[in-house]
């Protein structure tokens, strides 16, 4: 399957298609819930990834969650 995106570049559309492959991240992180948000946001930073799973604690690693940058920038911007 092929999808296209658009990209601009100054003002101008430049059309590039790629594929859907092309378009996701190949691999799935998770954290867990005790992980500190530094823990989390180096993940993120080294991996180059905007969003992680969160996953219970417990034997069952079930999941419980969704954390993005984005949440993490807003607890960040509450202590300051």
């Amino acid at each position: 399957m092929e999808i296209e995106r658009l990209i601009r570049i100054d003002d101008n559309k430049l059309e590039v298609p790629i594929t859907y492959k092309e378009g996701v991240t190949p691999v799935v992180y998770n954290v867990n819930p005790e992980m500190t948000l530094k823990e989390v946001s180096n993940i993120m930073v080294v991996k180059h990834i905007h969003r992680v799973i969160v996953l219970s604690a417990d034997d069952r690693r079930k999941p419980v969650g969704l954390l993005s940058a984005k949440d993490i920038v807003k607890e960040v911007r509450k202590i300051w």
